[in-house]
């Protein structure tokens, strides 16, 4: 995924503009179907919006894609453990 897209799907993702990231993503999966990063950013979107379980599912299809990203892990762990109050989300 293009560092381009990243940083508008980020900027939209941090201003709530859920839908304006989402058709960013959408633009662009035919292309980048197996980045991790896009099931990274939809699950940050979910639990932004406290679906949780939402979020974890695609936190868990990023991990099957990356099974090395610190970001996706942190993430991922971050809300298994309800420590979402301390910690931060992290993006990249």
């Amino acid at each position: 995924m293009n560092t381009q897209w990243k940083e508008e799907i980020i900027e939209s993702i941090v201003k709530n503009e859920f839908d304006s990231a989402i058709s960013i993503m959408n633009e662009n999966f035919a292309e980048h179907y197996d980045e991790p990063e896009i099931h990274l950013y939809l699950g940050i979107i979910h639990e932004l919006k406290q679906e949780n379980a939402m979020a974890m599912r695609h936190y868990r299809s990023a991990l099957a894609l990356d099974g090395t990203s610190e970001v996706i892990l942190y993430n991922l762990y971050r809300l298994g453990d309800n420590s979402t109050t301390k910690t931060p989300i992290r993006y990249y």
